[in-house]
Parts: structure tokens; C-alpha cells; sequence
């Protein structure tokens, strides 16, 4: 689907031998069908934090400029905000 259209990049991350990590939006690469993740949770001591390759300002092709504009990737990042506080 569309709905991470206007935060769409051509960067991901591999994560794979990194034990203290846990994907949240992964995807799989169409020329070596290898996965990457967009977006990752990444413990680090007793806390966590969240790595992303996304681009909440958009602004690559048609994609709206500026996050105040791109009303997903507001909605995703205030998401994972709220998450990152319980």
C-alpha cells in the first residue's frame, strides 16, 4: 500500500547480526531479495530507542515537503513517541 509513499527512501539498514535489535517495518530488496529494515528498536542498556532510514520531511519526487504536511509521517512519529514513554 501507500501509506509510507510521502516518507519513502532508498536507504535501509541490515540488522541482522545485531542481537540487540527488533524490526518494526522491514522490506525486501526487489534486485538481491535480501531483507532490510526501515525502522528498528534498538535496546541499549534498559532503555530502547528507534532507528529509522525514513524520511518524515519527505520531499523526493512528489512527496509532500516538510513534515507538517505529510500528515503519516506525523501520525508515525508521535506513535512511536507515545511508545518510547511507557
Amino acid at each position: 500500500d501507500l501509506q509510507f509513499y510521502g516518507m519513502a527512501t532508498d536507504r535501509a539498514m541490515d540488522t541482522f547480526a545485531r542481537p540487540d535489535t527488533t524490526p518494526i517495518l522491514r522490506r525486501v530488496d526487489a534486485r538481491t531479495m535480501q531483507v532490510h529494515d526501515y525502522a528498528t528498536e534498538l535496546t541499549i542498556g534498559q532503555g530502547r530507542a528507534i532507528l529509522s532510514t525514513l524520511k518524515f520531511a519527505g520531499g523526493l519526487g512528489n512527496q509532500p515537503v516538510g513534515i507538517s504536511r505529510n500528515t503519516p509521517a506525523t501520525n508515525l512519529l508521535s506513535c512511536w513517541l507515545r511508545y518510547l514513554q511507557t
